[in-house]
């Protein structure tokens, strides 16, 4: 709760206040193809002054794990939902930022930022928009797993990866 309390103090001396917290965004529309999504955003800041609004989700992970996982901004895509949302709630808002904060760290309390979220929650939202049209027009899904993974995840033999044909050569049990 010190580490915590800390952090909070400065970030508030940086001009963030709380607005809201499990902020329940029910399904709206995200983008122009009409994508609906609906969630739940741990926490919302604003920024005195500017109008921004910060996107907080809590993490019990290690920073350095959370900073693996935003080095690849279109990959990861839970701030970048969480920013469409925002978006469609408030789409008059100036500015959009997200980050994790990581609790469990022994040193401190940190945030981990997801560079350039509104740039990835358009392209994550015109994405599934086209995968959905995609479907809807009956496309097959592609398997989605990673080699890896699939070599010791626990849904073998149930999962279409072991029945896809396409790019799977050197995945166990793979067609």
């Amino acid at each position: 709760a010190a580490r915590y309390t800390r952090w909070l103090h400065a970030q508030e001396a940086q001009g963030w206040s709380f607005e809201a917290a499990e902020v329940r965004v029910d399904p709206r529309a995200v983008g122009s193809d009409g994508l609906v999504l609906h969630g739940r955003i741990d926490r919302v800041d604003v920024r005195a002054g500017t109008g921004v609004v910060r996107l907080i989700d809590y993490k019990t992970n290690l920073r350095k794990s959370l900073e693996d996982k935003v080095r690849s901004p279109l990959e990861d895509t839970q701030l970048a939902a969480y920013a469409a949302l925002q978006r469609a709630r408030q789409p008059d808002a100036p500015g959009i930022e997200a980050c994790y904060v990581a609790l469990d760290d022994t040193d401190a309390v940190s945030a981990v930022a997801h560079p350039h979220v509104e740039g990835s929650a358009r392209v994550l939202a015109r994405e599934v928009a086209a995968e959905r049209a995609r479907i809807d027009a009956g496309a097959a899904l592609p398997a989605l797993g990673e080699g890896a993974v699939c070599e010791t995840c626990e849904a073998r033999g149930l999962c279409r990866r072991d029945h896809w044909s396409d790019g799977n050569e050197g995945v166990p049990g793979a067609a």
